[in-house]
């Protein structure tokens, strides 16, 4: 139980960290989407909540993203935030904020992405598995049906192939040996 709280734990820490991480924009990303006549909302589904909020609705306004002071990380002048202005509900401009440290994406510690890759192996093994075994209970009814024919020593003949018929409980292996062989000596 104890490894479940852990496990839990460490995937809403994952998906937290995550979360934040997608809250600002990288500046490969402001390259690549900013652009003008966005609206407030398309920046917003691009980049997230700005820092200082948004007023709705935000026909000449201003929005601004700074990343969390922890990931200010890269000790030399560059990317620290941006500002967008907006006129008439479009983009309009926007200004790149730099600064020494500067903005650096979270990377994944190798150890983490070995773990998870390690996981996702152990995981998708184990829905194949189940999978397998869901989807071909005939193999267990089966083997069930024998096991407890076996156990209760009732022999259903009708369920025999043909050739097979004439044993009953009272036959001796002797006796399954010898009509076999005289069946397939024909």
């Amino acid at each position: 139980m104890l490894d479940a709280k852990c496990f839990l734990f460490f995937a809403i820490f994952i998906f937290a960290c995550s979360a934040v991480a997608q809250a600002f924009p990288s500046e490969e990303q402001l390259k690549s989407k900013l652009r003008p006549g966005l609206t407030p909302d398309e920046v917003v589904a691009l980049f997230g909540e700005p820092n200082n909020g948004r007023v709705v609705p935000c026909v000449d306004c201003t929005f601004t993203y700074l990343p969390p002071l922890g990931s200010l990380t890269v000790e030399k002048e560059g990317y620290v935030g941006v500002q967008i202005w907006f006129t008439d509900g479009r983009v309009r401009d926007w200004r790149v904020y730099t600064g020494n440290p500067s903005y650096a994406e979270p990377q994944m510690p190798p150890e983490v992405r070995r773990f998870l890759w390690l996981f996702g192996i152990i995981l998708g093994i184990g829905i194949i598995s189940k999978l397998i075994i869901r989807f071909t209970p005939v193999a267990a009814v089966v083997s069930n049906e024998v096991a407890q024919a076996f156990e209760n020593r009732e022999i259903q003949a009708e369920k025999l192939p043909t050739e097979f018929r004439f044993i009953t409980q009272e036959t001796t292996l002797e006796e399954v040996i010898e009509k076999l062989g005289n069946l397939h000596a024909r």
